[in-house]
């Protein structure tokens, strides 16, 4: 499947209002923001900064761009540093992006990229708050699994913070669900972030 298509066959509308209502704080902060003419710094935090964190900034980063919502910039981090998941990596391919490794074997760079027109992203393990990550502009917390919500009930260089959190498909590793639950995860994820970025309508 093309990264194009993977995206068509998302559907907004699935997501139930229960749901929603969690998502909505976020989604008027940052549609606010853009209406302002401001700029929305993302910085999707999880424990590992392995799984649910970067799913949520590639695709954050990757529709901010497909649909031109200028002024949105994801990054990510973790509590702890420890790399990627391969399943992490393994389930963007299959959504149609394309990557490359650099850098140590311990904690490798990934460098997605998926249309023509969107600059490529580096992922890999960081803490939340790494140099690479600070910048003259604060950032908006949105915190991706409960525990590192619960780890980190203050983040000092947060504008503010949000809560938008999956269950761990890590769970799942070593079992025969394990590819589903990826699967299931990252396509929560994508349409969640089509959501509270307002860059789809349903």
């Amino acid at each position: 499947m093309s990264l194009r298509d993977y995206i068509k066959a998302l559907r907004v509308g699935d997501i139930t209002n229960e749901r929603r209502k969690e998502l909505d704080p976020l989604r008027r902060e940052i549609q606010s923001r853009l209406a302002a003419g401001k700029s929305v710094r993302l910085n999707f935090v999880c424990t590992h900064n392995s799984r649910r964190s970067q799913f949520a900034q590639v695709w954050a980063h990757t529709l901010a761009h497909r649909h031109e919502l200028k002024g949105i910039t994801a990054i990510s981090g973790g509590t702890e540093v420890t790399a990627v998941h391969p399943n992490t990596i393994k389930t963007l391919l299959n959504c149609g992006f394309t990557t490359e490794s650099e850098g140590p074997a311990e904690n490798p760079v990934y460098v997605f990229r998926s249309e023509p027109n969107i600059p490529p992203l580096n992922c890999y393990s960081k803490l939340y708050d790494c140099k690479e990550n600070l910048s003259d502009d604060q950032f908006i917390a949105v915190m991706t699994c409960a525990r590192a919500a619960d780890d980190c009930p203050y983040i000092p260089d947060a504008e503010k913070r949000f809560s938008m959190t999956y269950d761990d498909p890590g769970k799942s590793d070593g079992s025969d669900r394990e590819q589903e639950t990826y699967e299931a995860c990252n396509k929560q994820i994508a349409r969640e972030m089509l959501y509270v970025l307002g860059s789809e309508k349903e």
